[in-house]
């Protein structure tokens, strides 16, 4: 029970505001359990206890003495940012990308000050994926570009060209595909349209894996010519200054000319 005290009218426009005033004060008023209060704050330190262990594990290189107390302190507090951040460091040393990544995904979620690390723990993911055998080229393509997109004015030169190479690779490993080859013209789009677009220089990485596919599938069967030049005129969109596109655009259109019944 609340009780509020004091001198007031009764009659008056003033006992109007100042019931008004009472019932917005307990509008605002936030009630606590000392119960759950109490169960917090002995989580807390638990997770507190767990964390400083782990923590000098992880300074000794005792990496998995570390993971398990990180563990421990985020079975006490699960929403303990600094410990999800750290779980995912011991991680990184011991090169486990994918649980490093998601650690980190999950401290940057709690506390956006932990967000800058992710982009290198997830590029070595990315180049894990991309050099595993077979190539995780979707998976390798997906934490690239997400890396990329962070600050795409200002991509470092390793980075823009490994995400490059990874293109290439990828692209050559479609082309000798038995079944991805039967419909080239498709699983070119499907590739492209899934990489990172804004860098001059990976458009132009891009521009030349259209010119590719149209001048194999033009090998190919000349009858293909359109197809080709379909994919001519994407390249030319995506890098301007290339003269690639337009001599494949002139190959198709000898195609198509010998292809013409002479009289």
């Amino acid at each position: 029970m609340i009780h509020a005290q004091g001198d007031a009218p009764v009659t008056d426009a003033r006992a109007k505001e100042i019931q008004d005033e009472i019932r917005t004060v307990l509008d605002h008023m936030r009630f606590v359990d000392p119960t759950k209060t109490a169960e917090r704050l002995s989580k807390n330190a638990a997770a507190a206890l767990e964390m400083n262990a782990a923590y000098d594990a992880y300074k000794a290189k005792k990496l998995e003495d570390a993971l398990a107390g990180f563990r421990k302190a985020l079975v006490a507090f699960d929403n303990y940012a600094r410990a999800w951040f750290l779980l995912g460091l011991t991680y990184a040393e011991k090169k486990d990308w994918k649980e490093s990544a998601n650690a980190l995904t999950r401290a940057a979620e709690l506390d956006s000050q932990y967000a800058g690390k992710m982009g290198e723990i997830a590029w070595q993911q990315a180049l894990e994926d991309w050099h595993a055998k077979p190539p995780r080229f979707e998976d390798a393509n997906k934490l690239m570009k997400g890396v990329l997109a962070i600050d795409s004015k200002n991509i470092p030169a390793p980075k823009r060209d490994d995400y490059k190479k990874m293109v290439a690779d990828w692209w050559a490993d479609t082309k000798k595909d038995d079944a991805k080859k039967k419909d080239l013209n498709k699983n070119v789009r499907d590739l492209v349209s899934k990489c990172f677009r804004g860098d001059p220089e990976i458009n132009k990485t891009l521009a030349d894996v259209y010119c590719d596919a149209g001048e194999t599938l033009l090998g190919a069967d000349k009858k293909n010519h359109n197809t080709a030049h379909q994919l001519a005129g994407l390249a030319d969109e995506l890098d301007k200054a290339s003269k690639r596109p337009d001599e494949l655009k002139k190959k198709c259109k000898d195609a198509e000319k010998s292809l013409v019944p002479h009289k």
